[in-house]
């Protein structure tokens, strides 16, 4: 049991999976998400230097990339673990502008301005009245939260199934769901289906608008051929029956601030292909189906990257005698972070335009044995990217201007960097 714990801890949180299930005699899950599920290998080219730090120019960012050992140390392979955890529950409280689409709450859409110039009282007179719109809508949020607060679990779920088609209503997707909600709380069921997103508060769940959008898209006969909709519904029964009772089960031993990271960072993932009736999620991925610019390629790699997080998460779910409970929650945290964040920002990109690049994914997770140099590679690759577009963030001697044509500099190149590293392993 020892050596099977060892081995898990050095590779998680793919590699867990592997382990498990090679020990056991089973096949690996070769269905997940290749940019998130194994650990980095060294660079495939060493001599690229690409980052943040940017000359008197700007014109491009130079970091060294670092080498990294897969055999790690137990004591270090959990320090590791520990300090990755942390560091992504910092990204995603901070809402930072690379991930606007999944993090940011709704905001009401100010007014146009006229631009004609106006004495300093009549701009005094405008700042005020917009500043008590804003606030007449906070109040009237509040009230509404108020008003529910004196409900049970059962009248909540009235009241929300109002929104929502009698056939959908009594269909098994919203039938699970109700379900689960009906074993939790007033407080649990109002965060997740009647609130807005209450950043003040720490929550940011956007369960409510996927529930909501799938009841739209599925009365909707133009959505019939949109490939994501079965997607969406198998996520959300997986979110009923496996994933919510065990954060419902392990909510009291954990610290206050990360109750709801992993609904939060499951459902921000959803919500990267899921249709959506607002303007903010999907609407890139939606737009491109629209107008027939979403390949098959693309929406296929999109579907195995989640079904794999789901299987990935199933398997860490099963870990009770192998690994301590902290240890398979943090690990479960970085599965849906690393998933949600490799959906956001690559696969469901609208720069990934490489159709070679899909098909070769594709391949290789169709294939009965999994070439790990490639899977880590790929994974290497992906995460000294996000760890380059974050330190970029951070460098407040450049203008936003500057910091996109950087980003889109450093994608672009690594994307022919990824054509070199594929072209060695046909």
């Amino acid at each position: 049991m020892s050596s099977r714990r060892n081995l898990i801890l050095k590779n998680l949180p793919y590699s867990m999976v592997h382990d498990i299930q090679s020990s056991s005699g089973s096949t690996p899950v070769a269905s997940g998400n290749p940019s998130t599920e194994a650990q980095p290998i060294q660079s495939v080219d060493s001599d690229v230097t690409l980052g943040p730090t940017c000359n008197s120019n700007c014109t491009e960012p130079s970091v060294s990339f670092a080498t990294e050992s897969l055999e790690e140390p137990e004591e270090r392979a959990r320090l590791t673990l520990k300090s990755r955890h942390n560091t992504r529950e910092e990204e995603f409280h901070s809402n930072s502008s690379d991930y606007p689409n999944a993090l940011a709450p709704v905001q009401p859409e100010p007014a146009q301005r006229d631009t004609t110039p106006a004495s300093s009282d009549e701009g005094d007179e405008s700042e005020a009245t917009e500043s008590s719109n804003y606030s007449d809508s906070d109040n009237q949020s509040e009230a509404s939260y108020t008003s529910m607060s004196g409900l049970n679990v059962q009248e909540l779920l009235d009241e929300f199934a109002k929104e929502l088609d009698p056939v959908f209503r009594n269909g098994p997707t919203y039938q699970t769901l109700e379900k689960f909600f009906l074993e939790t709380d007033a407080e649990y069921t109002r965060l997740h289906l009647i609130d807005e997103p209450r950043p003040d508060k720490g929550y940011i769940i956007v369960s409510k608008d996927i529930i909501l959008a799938l009841n739209r898209c599925r009365l909707d006969p133009q959505y019939s051929t949109y490939p994501f909709l079965e997607l969406v519904e198998e996520c959300i029964a997986f979110f009923a029956t496996s994933l919510g009772p065990f954060c419902r089960e392990h909510a009291e031993a954990l610290p206050a601030k990360n109750v709801f990271l992993k609904e939060q960072y499951f459902w921000s993932a959803v919500r990267v292909f899921c249709p959506h009736p607002y303007d903010y999620g999907s609407e890139d991925m939606e737009e491109r189906w629209r107008r027939r610019l979403l390949r098959d390629g693309q929406a296929k790699l999109i579907i195995e990257v989640m079904k794999g997080c789901l299987a990935n998460v199933r398997a860490l779910l099963a870990l009770d005698d192998v690994i301590r409970p902290t240890e398979r929650n943090e690990a479960i945290e970085i599965v849906l972070y690393d998933t949600y964040l490799g959906l956001a920002v690559f696969f469901c990109s609208p720069n990934l335009r490489s159709e070679r690049i899909e098909n070769t994914i594709l391949g290789y997770l169709v294939e009965d044995e999994i070439n790990w140099d490639v899977v880590n590679g790929v994974h290497f690759a992906g995460k000294k990217h996000n760890e380059d577009v974050l330190a970029l963030e951070e460098d407040e001697n450049l203008s936003y201007e500057q910091k996109e044509a950087i980003r889109s500099s450093m994608l672009e190149r690594r994307t022919m960097t990824g054509h070199e590293f594929e072209d060695r392993f046909e």
